[in-house]
């Protein structure tokens, strides 16, 4: 489907293909209705071209009043005008020039200030400014003439053959700059909004209809928007996706792939690979047009030029092969030892072991599948030497890594350790806090109060601490006038009025004295250990008919 340039391409159809001419003839209606047209107006007022005096409608009215809202001939303006209240009233003067010769006008001044333009910017890439140093002046140079001038250029006037930017300027420069890019950037905006890229079955192209307000636009046009220019994917617009826009993609991308393929078998067709011995590295030869080339040609990008050649691959092409033939296990393994095509092909029973390829089959499998795939050509590999280096490189690795293993695991150890040993202290600490708590909490009590004595753990394991009634007998105090601990220390009380306390002597002696000297406390201690507190629960029993049974 083809247009003419000068009338525009038809309307396309919508993706369907099928359009009803009663749509066509409701459209061409509507159309004619919709004309465009575009007149001459003077202080928000419509009017023609030669338009004529309001008041003699005879002659050409040359001014136009705002107030009066009337159209004058110079007569009539002085007449109409020359009282006192209409004196002060500001009149417009109506142009001489009709639409065609005003727009003539603008579009030569429009096209004059390009030109101007474009021709000092070529004179500034023809002409070269030279220093002379004999007269410390500029002088200019035409190459094309072979020519030199004192004087600048006619063309540049009074503007710089090379202009210095000072920071203002180069500042308003920069501005400008941005604000034209935050411009285009909107309008491609709305140029993707107002406009869909539509594709038509019929014709096999893309069309872009308009969907915006203006009316100055085609409805629909074969070429893409004059803004975007010749800008691709992601500028241009992205088509509507349909069956038809997916399956053309699939094909583009197909049918890119196919021709990648032949191109490339197209350059291996016409160029023979020779080997420089020399240089240590593979020259292409063009048969036809017999040239030698020291590069591979660009056709073939990063493909090798033979994709079997086993010896040329590296740690990639490598994995990639092992996961072809269905042993990705062993992937990691061989990139941590940086396994390429020439050590692939020189590898053995030892090094696969090495490698902790351990079944047979798989060995085997390795074995077969490159040996059907490695044809030798070209240089031949010393094996010895390669064989002896490959093999000394993966035992290496292999001891770097048992004993980057066991250091791991004795640091591991050790960490644990320590971590061991600092939860220990912690704990420790802890309890020492607790047994501290608790000897200030028991300092105000009895001794025999105390909650650490055998009988008071007896009384609170079997839980009579907590049932009322069943409380054990306390224990005997032997004796009067003993010393205790109390809050205030080791000691007892006087025996006279005022029965001051009186300290123990043990403890003024001591500050650090804790009453495990004490008689009494040594006293009670035989008591338990002969059996005392036995007997104790023995006579609480019998007095408890409940607890006879126990």
């Amino acid at each position: 489907m083809s247009s003419q340039p000068g009338a525009g391409p038809p309307s396309p159809s919508p993706v369907g293909g099928e359009a009803s001419t009663k749509k066509k003839k409701s459209r061409s209606k509507k159309e004619k209705k919709q004309k465009i047209e575009i007149s001459l107006w003077i202080n928000s007022t419509k009017y023609e071209y030669g338009v004529k005096c309001t008041f003699c409608t005879k002659i050409a009215a040359v001014c136009h009043c705002p107030e009066c809202t009337d159209f004058y001939c110079s007569s009539c303006d002085a007449t109409a005008h020359a009282t006192k209240k209409r004196k002060d009233h500001k009149r417009s003067t109506l142009s001489k020039l009709d639409l065609a010769h005003a727009a003539g006008l603008v579009t030569r001044a429009v096209r004059r200030y390009g030109h101007v333009l474009l021709i000092q910017r070529r004179c500034r890439e023809l002409f070269k400014r030279f220093f002379d140093r004999t007269t410390l002046n500029y002088y200019y140079y035409n190459p094309i003439y072979n020519t030199t001038s004192w004087r600048k250029p006619y063309c540049l006037r009074k503007l710089e053959f090379a202009p210095y930017m000072s920071p203002p300027y180069a500042a308003s420069k920069c501005q400008n700059l941005y604000y034209l890019w935050r411009a285009r950037e909107k309008v491609r905006q709305q140029i993707a909004i107002q406009y869909r890229k539509i594709f038509d079955r019929r014709g096999g192209n893309f069309y872009y209809a308009y969907n915006g307000p203006s009316k100055l636009l085609p409805k629909a046009n074969w070429a893409k928007p004059k803004f975007l220019g010749k800008r691709s994917f992601p500028k241009d617009i992205l088509p509507i996706y349909t069956r038809d826009v997916a399956c053309i993609i699939i094909q583009r991308k197909w049918r890119g792939i196919l021709m990648r393929q032949f191109l490339r078998a197209l350059v291996r067709a016409t160029h023979d690979e020779v080997w420089d011995p020399v240089r240590g590295r593979f020259n292409y030869y063009h048969r036809e047009a017999e040239t030698l080339h020291q590069e591979k040609p660009r056709l073939l990008g990063k493909e090798p030029w033979d994709p079997n050649r086993v010896h040329d691959w590296d740690v990639d092409r490598v994995s990639l092969f092992l996961r072809r033939i269905g042993l990705k296990q062993y992937v990691t393994i061989f990139k941590n030892y940086n396994v390429d095509g020439k050590a692939l092909i020189l590898l053995d029973e030892e090094d696969y072991e090495n490698l902790y390829v351990t079944n047979r089959v798989h060995i085997r499998k390795i074995q077969v599948e490159v040996t059907r795939i490695y044809k030798p050509s070209g240089p031949a590999l010393h094996m010895s030497t390669d064989h002896a280096a490959r093999r000394e490189k993966i035992r290496r690795q292999k001891m770097y890594h048992a004993a980057a293993v066991m250091a791991q695991k004795h640091f591991r150890m050790f960490s644990a350790k320590c971590r061991v040993a600092v939860l220990r202290e912690v704990r420790r600490i802890q309890e020492e806090e607790e047994r501290t708590r608790k000897k200030i909490l028991n300092s105000n009590l009895w001794y025999t109060d105390n909650e650490d004595l055998p009988v008071r753990k007896t009384e609170v394991a079997l839980g009579w601490v907590e049932k009322e009634g069943l409380k054990l007998p306390p224990i005997k105090n032997f004796g009067r006038n003993r010393d205790y601990l109390s809050h205030q220390g080791w000691g007892r009380k006087g025996n006279g009025l005022k029965k001051d306390w009186l300290p123990a002597q043990a403890a003024v002696l001591d500050k650090k004295f804790e009453g495990d000297s004490h008689f009494s406390k040594v006293y009670i201690d035989k008591l338990h250990i002969n059996g005392y507190d036995e007997k104790r629960m023995h006579l609480f029993k019998s007095n408890q008919p409940a607890l006879q049974s126990l």
